[in-house]
């Protein structure tokens, strides 16, 4: 459907409620697709105002955040000027997800963070 209505393939994949395993991963890859996760989860899902969401994604800001909201959720349009206000006065960018994530040589860690392959953690 994505293809249909945009003319492009999606190539970037979240697996829903962040669960995925070694056998998803294998199916993302075969499909030339980057599993994405998220480091901060607005929990705007669970209905909170506006500056509960705001607090918490900016609090938890560090360069390369992934902010995980959605879009039936029922305060989060009314939050998003406001979270993109205080993101940007803390001097972060706001940019694609396709320009932060690797796309050669990395790793997906237990947490489901991409991480260069020299930088994976010893487990």
């Amino acid at each position: 459907k994505i293809k249909n209505i945009t003319k492009k393939c999606p190539i970037m994949f979240r697996a829903p409620y962040g669960d995925y395993n070694n056998s998803l991963i294998n199916v993302i890859d075969f499909l030339k697709m980057y599993c994405v996760q998220w480091n901060i989860d607005s929990m705007d899902w669970k209905n909170r105002s506006c500056e509960q969401m705001t607090k918490k994604i900016v609090s938890k800001l560090t360069p390369g955040s992934i902010i995980l909201l959605h879009n039936g959720a029922k305060y989060t349009p009314e939050a998003l000027p406001l979270i993109i206000e205080k993101i940007q006065k803390e001097n972060f960018k706001i940019v694609p997800i396709s320009q932060i994530i690797y796309k050669k040589n990395y790793q997906i860690i237990y947490d489901g963070t991409q991480m260069p392959l020299e930088t994976v953690p010893s487990i």
